[in-house]
């Protein structure tokens, strides 16, 4: 595995490479809007219920609050710990996972198995590594996608519902990269 920043420059795998990037927009209003909405279907139901009364201009004001404080906290701290990668590139040759500075580069070699879960924005994607450990970045906790273990087997993790082309295409692309 290496953390090079650039594919290998074979013919094919250049050629050939899909290339996923973010929707930075939607990855940044998502969970606010979220928020907002749970907030405005939750609160009547809940006043009402407790014996006090609606009013509309408190609801959206603090609506809106709430959702300014979701959007500053989700951009303050989803940046702060590298969650949010703004690309990455299936090919031939291997997958590479990048955010601003140089990406993580993996060989299909390497890679036990990568695979699409859940639907929609939820969408991730994991990718087996043979040994986490033989990945040569420079600062791990920066420069990796976030790490999970499912049976005792490190996976990498990748959140792929906010990037286009879309699933579809990533499903598609490793199947036809994939070894």
């Amino acid at each position: 595995m290496r953390a090079d920043s650039t594919i290998p420059k074979a013919p094919d795998a250049a050629r050939h490479a899909t290339v996923f990037h973010a929707r930075g927009a939607l990855m940044l209003f998502t969970p606010p809007l979220l928020a907002m909405t749970m907030y405005v279907m939750l609160w009547p139901p809940l006043a009402v219920l407790s014996g006090l009364s609606v009013r509309w201009a408190d609801l959206a004001q603090t609506a809106g609050s709430c959702g300014l404080g979701v959007l500053i906290v989700n951009a303050a701290v989803g940046r702060q710990r590298g969650r949010y990668w703004s690309w990455f590139r299936i090919s031939d040759a291997g997958i590479e996972i990048g955010a601003r500075r140089a990406g993580v580069f993996i060989d299909w070699e390497d890679i036990l198995s990568a695979q699409v879960r859940r639907p929609g924005l939820l969408a991730v994607l994991e990718i087996v590594p043979r040994n986490l450990y033989a990945l040569r970045v420079e600062l791990p906790s920066r420069d990796l996608p976030r790490i999970r273990y499912s049976g005792g087997q490190p996976v990498l993790t990748v959140d792929a519902g906010y990037f286009r082309p879309g699933l579809d295409e990533l499903r598609a692309a490793l199947r036809r990269h994939a070894r």
